[in-house]
């Protein structure tokens, strides 16, 4: 759903581990696919989407490094 991408108006959090270098190049490719039209703005015109890395873990940052994960879903939800 790649080529959906850019026309995805709904906010969304892509997390992953900071030494899970996969899913980096991932998050980082996904948010590139977000931000290539102006549908990925919202309508005050700043990005809805956000790329966040937890710290000091791999693939199960929700496991591995559980607090730092909650802090950015509830900034993220607070921002939004």
């Amino acid at each position: 759903m790649w080529e959906d991408l850019p026309n995805c108006r709904v906010p969304l959090l892509i997390m992953h581990g900071e030494k899970d270098t996969k899913f980096r190049k991932i998050a980082q490719a996904m948010m590139k696919a977000l931000c290539s039209s102006l549908r990925s703005k919202h309508e005050k015109g700043y990005d809805i989407h956000e790329v966040v890395e937890v710290p000091s873990c791999g693939h199960a940052a929700h496991l591995e490094n559980p607090l730092p994960l909650i802090a950015a879903i509830g900034r993220f939800l607070t921002r939004i």
